[in-house]
């Protein structure tokens, strides 16, 4: 983990609001290790190389929501098959608020490796998510390679890209 700290992924408002806990396993820690050193890092690295050629600011990414236990993941409405369980799915948004242009990066950039989803969340009119999912693999394993969007609460094709 070169850009992060495991524990970005393990802090959650809405846990110390309500009185959760989302203290992880050792396996999710290892498996959002996984995670981050295997996609993560390299996405972090790529999306700053893009920003300082195309003079965006800062490529920090903050994590909004990481590993979760399942009284969390309830609290904020997660799928009940969600990857954050198992550590294995991050939700990112950029400190330099460049959200449009950090959707279209991530969806080219991840053509040729090896995920599950990535969607665009509670996107706006124009395409603008409010932040970007990346599922690393399923429960089983796989990987999907699956592009979608969130508009409205539902989901469908990735759209804007």
């Amino acid at each position: 983990m070169k850009y992060f700290d495991i524990s970005e992924f393990i802090a959650s408002e809405t846990a110390e609001r309500e009185g959760i806990d989302n203290t992880p396993e050792q396996w999710q820690i290892d498996n959002c290790i996984e995670m981050v050193d295997n996609l993560i890092d390299p996405l972090r690295e790529a999306w700053a190389e893009e920003c300082k050629a195309q003079g965006c600011g800062t490529a920090a990414l903050k994590v909004t929501s990481g590993i979760r236990s399942k009284e969390l993941n309830t609290a904020v409405g997660g799928s009940t098959t969600s990857s954050h369980f198992i550590g294995y799915a991050v939700d990112l948004w950029p400190y330099n608020g460049k959200l449009k242009k950090f959707k279209k990066f991530v969806y080219h950039w991840l053509q040729d490796k090896g995920f599950d989803q990535m969607i665009s969340e509670k996107e706006s009119v124009d395409g603008t998510p409010r932040w970007i999912h990346i599922g690393y693999k399923r429960y089983d394993g796989s990987r999907r390679k699956q592009f979608k969007s969130n508009v409205g609460n539902q989901y469908m094709p990735i759209r804007n890209v």
